[in-house]
């Protein structure tokens, strides 16, 4: 007759040296994947918050220009380059009122463009802000004193979906446009006016945003 022993089991080892590495490495896998998902996330986030910033100044610094140019008198608007080409500036002087029937004009005033300092035409990101060629939208409310107001910096080279190639890129029958430009038609006098801004966003993308606004010049 066979005899049966029962032994007592073993006592279960610890983890191996091998097994323990192994879940280091997918532990540290799983955090870092989780990690990027959330950097990405917030990086589209900031991304999406740069661009509603850059289209709320977009839309505030046009609606300053037509209240500024609502006023001028026709006959004082100067405009450069002369139209039916699109304007990067104009010269103007707005009605002040009225005197023994004669409509009075204040001293001459310009919005124009100007590129930043350091920035050349030349495609390249000159003064290192990540941007390339752009410039600032400037109101001069007196030509002879020089006095100078800032109204939005970061005005693109080239309108939204434009590149300096000769062609309509962006299919408005407009070749090459600038990221502010000006159309004046005399017969309705009306002037209509695009302004392109362009923010450094997360990931040193560039996010860009547009606007457009007419506006009646009543006076003249």
């Amino acid at each position: 007759m066979r005899t049966l022993s029962l032994r007592a089991p073993r006592e279960r080892r610890g983890l191996s040296l091998l097994e323990l590495a192994i879940a280091v490495v997918i532990s540290a896998i799983l955090f870092g994947a989780a990690a990027i998902t959330v950097l990405r996330a917030d990086a589209a986030f900031r991304e999406t918050e740069v661009g509603a910033e850059a289209q709320r100044l977009c839309e505030q610094t046009l609606e300053r220009v037509a209240r500024e140019l609502m006023n001028a008198d026709r006959s004082s608007l100067a405009f450069a380059p002369a139209p039916p080409q699109p304007s990067i500036g104009v010269s103007y002087r707005r009605a002040e009122g009225w005197a023994g029937g004669v409509l009075q004009l204040g001293p001459q005033r310009r919005v124009r463009f100007v590129r930043d300092a350091g920035e050349f035409v030349d495609g390249l990101d000159n003064d290192g802000d990540g941007l390339v060629d752009e410039g600032a939208l400037i109101l001069t409310t007196d030509v002879a004193a020089g006095d100078d107001v800032v109204l939005v910096n970061g005005v693109a080279e080239m309108g939204a979906g434009e590149l300096a190639n000769g062609a309509d890129d962006d299919g408005d029958g407009l070749v090459d446009e600038p990221g502010f430009f000006m159309l004046w038609d005399a017969a309705s006098a009306t002037l209509t006016i695009e302004l392109t801004l362009e923010r450094l966003a997360p990931r040193q993308r560039r996010s860009v945003r547009s606007g457009q606004i007419a506006v009646r010049i009543r006076n003249g």
